[in-house]
């Protein structure tokens, strides 16, 4: 299941990666993936060019298939899905990343808000 109950609040991870946050560099909790997360659409639009490379700009639309707001739950999301709806206050980021030796991201030690 891509959820954990913590306290009162409920984590519901809608990304394809799992989530793990580190207290401590301890793994204290791991929110499994999601099989179907949500996804954002976007428009491209050429603006110019720098020495020839095309220069776009990308304006995301809105976000399909994101569950409905329910109390005490938050939901993990990515940072587009996140800025693709800022009228939600319940969606969280994985912030403050942990990497291991090698620099790949193995979790995280908070969240941040849009």
């Amino acid at each position: 299941m891509n959820q954990v109950k913590l306290g009162k609040n409920m984590l519901v991870n809608l990304t394809p990666h799992d989530i793990n946050i580190i207290v401590e560099d301890d793994l204290d909790i791991r929110i499994p993936m999601c099989e179907n997360p949500p996804r954002t659409s976007h428009t491209r639009r050429r603006v110019g060019d720098v020495a020839g490379i095309p220069l776009n700009r990308v304006e995301f639309d809105k976000t399909k298939d994101i569950p409905a707001k329910k109390e005490d739950t938050y939901h993990i999301v990515s940072r587009v899905v996140a800025e693709s709806c800022p009228e939600r206050d319940d969606l969280l980021v994985p912030d403050e990343t942990v990497r291991d030796a090698n620099g790949k991201i193995i979790g995280c030690t908070a969240f941040s808000v849009q």
